[in-house]
């Protein structure tokens, strides 16, 4: 089976794998793997497959947006980056500056319960977004498969110096 040179995980909603990353990754010639399904569900055989990818990729991208918690994707960013370690492989995480809001559907806010609900969603976003940039931040400067951006134009920067062709 051949593989992907590159894997586009991190967040699902937000369009930046469309947009940014697959026309630059077409115009450098590079192969993806993009794990977003039509459907927009997620079942375990995707989790294998993804993982299966993880395992096989030159580069793993891990981009967050603040259009939607995105707990999974947090949960493999340790995995990514130990895979790329190990393995050789560059990783490129991105995570959003600014801290995440919840958007609660309009006729939920007038809900006590529920509006604890969305404070706790931002409040577990916030501090699982912290926790996993200032780990990666204190293991980058030491790795050379490591890398730190701020957003889609690092990440459009980083596969430019990565696959460009010198001549």
């Amino acid at each position: 089976m051949e593989y992907p040179q590159v894997i586009l995980f991190g967040s699902i909603l937000g369009e930046w794998r469309e947009r940014y990353i697959i026309p630059v990754l077409d115009e450098l010639g590079v192969s993806y793997y993009n794990p977003i399904s039509p459907t927009g569900k997620w079942h375990q055989d995707m989790g294998e497959r993804e993982a299966e990818m993880l395992q096989h990729a030159q580069t793993i991208i891990m981009h967050f947006t603040n259009d939607s918690p995105s707990f999974a994707g947090l949960a493999e960013t340790g995995w990514g980056a130990l895979s790329a370690v190990q393995r050789k492989q560059n990783f490129i995480l991105s995570i959003p500056k600014e801290a995440y809001h919840h958007v609660m559907p309009r006729w939920t806010r007038f809900v006590p319960p529920m509006k604890h609900i969305g404070q706790t969603i931002e409040d577990y976003t916030n501090r699982s977004r912290f926790l996993v940039e200032s780990h990666a931040r204190r293991l980058a400067p030491g790795s050379d498969y490591l890398t730190i951006v701020n957003d889609v134009n690092g990440i459009v920067a980083t596969l430019r110096k990565l696959y460009t062709i010198k001549m």
